[in-house]
């Protein structure tokens, strides 16, 4: 059978000439406490216990991935772990979680940084996030983003979580409860840690795993942008491209280094034309100290301030904004600066143009190096689902 790179072993090959690196299904029910290692099936792969001091983490007879077993409150943070992983563009990892009947305590799947760490809160590289009620991401939390206030949690409902791996960077998407469609969460292209490990990190949460696989996509799709309807380089303040209403929508800009107040550089989404859509504006303070950020609506021209947004004051000197648009419209902000992205505001849920689909950068000073615009829709489905169906 072939090998690749980062992954010692043999690659399974499922029907349809479909490959993995790494596959568990948990197909045998395994009793806590579960031994220091298993074997992954139908595999390839090994499921290592990293910390599990209180036996918690049990396969159950519906083929999950079960936390229930030690009962009570957790000791430490249980955490059980899979091979290796060399970070390539185009490499994902899936996982599929279903939620307890209650949402409590702590649970998170995704990638870490180091085999045998027991903080995994603090060694994550790329990682999706349940915290009590509400959804969230880890990247490289100790330095960069960690927040848990992206979407409420819904009980009893199963999510399909992906992380998209680029040479340096990932993005994240999720399908499941809310999100109908395969939906971009967040995207980096920071993280540049070249080995990596599949995790299943727990505190006293009630949720289950049903799968981890870990697979290449075709090399069309092993790009920073897969599946773009917007990658626009340089583009021209005023230009409208064509994106979907729902998506996330990025840009990466240089602020004037002598700026005046009422400097700005703009992200407009969800437009029809230049006075139509929803801007998100860097701008200068009155008192040219420091720069703020909002988000306005805009309609014939005249701004209001969208349902649920309060603006940010002095936010330092970002060089990216990023505005992630879910298929129920909710939308989520971001800046970054040099390699912190920080979340701005509060969630806005405002239908206002919904069915608009323009981008735009609107810039009189400073310049714009990059926008684009990853959809949210099922067409990450039709490049994922024969790894998925098998």
């Amino acid at each position: 059978m072939p090998l690749t790179r980062g992954i010692r072993r043999a690659l399974l090959q499922g029907a349809g000439g479909i490959t993995y690196l790494l596959r568990d299904d948990f197909t045998t029910a395994v009793t806590a406490p579960m031994a220091s290692s298993r074997a992954a099936e139908p595999g390839p792969g090994t499921m290592t216990k990293n910390l599990d001091g209180g036996n918690y983490g049990s396969i159950n007879a519906s083929a999950e991935f079960d936390w229930s077993g030690g009962g009570g409150v957790f000791t430490g943070d249980p955490n059980y772990r899979w091979d290796a992983v060399t970070r390539a563009s185009g490499r994902v990892a899936y996982f599929r979680v279903i939620t307890g009947a209650a949402v409590t305590g702590s649970m998170f799947v995704g990638l870490i940084q180091a085999a045998t760490v027991a903080n995994n809160w603090v060694n994550n590289a790329h990682c999706f996030y349940f915290q009590a009620s509400v959804f969230g991401l880890l990247f490289n939390a100790t330095a960069n983003l960690n927040t848990s206030n992206i979407a409420n949690i819904s009980t009893s409902t199963t999510y399909d979580l992906m992380l998209w791996m680029h040479s340096t960077g990932a993005l994240w998407l999720i399908k499941g409860g809310a999100f109908t469609v395969w939906t971009p969460l967040f995207h980096e292209l920071i993280t540049t840690t070249a080995t990596v490990y599949p995790v299943n990190t727990n505190s006293n949460a009630v949720h289950n795993q049903k799968t981890m696989r870990v697979f290449d996509v075709p090399t069309t799709y092993a790009v920073d942008y897969p599946l773009a309807t917007v990658n626009a380089t340089n583009p021209t303040t005023g230009t409208i491209y064509t994106a979907t209403a729902n998506a996330l929508h990025e840009m990466f800009f240089t602020l004037p280094g002598s700026p005046s107040a009422g400097d700005t550089v703009t992200m407009m989404y969800r437009a029809s034309d230049a006075n139509n859509g929803i801007r998100v504006k860097i701008i200068r303070n009155v008192g040219n100290t420091a720069w703020d950020i909002n988000v306005r609506k805009v309609t014939a021209g005249v701004e209001s301030t969208p349902s649920g947004w309060s603006d940010v004051t002095g936010i330092g000197t970002p060089d990216a904004m990023q505005v992630v648009v879910s298929n129920s419209g909710a939308a989520n902000v971001y800046t970054k600066a040099t390699t912190t992205w920080t979340k701005r505001g509060s969630e806005i849920s405002d239908s206002t143009h919904s069915s608009n689909t323009g981008l735009l950068a609107q810039y009189a000073v400073g310049s714009v190096s990059k926008l684009t615009s990853l959809p949210a829709d099922d067409s990450y489905g039709g490049v994922v689902n024969p790894f998925l169906a098998a």
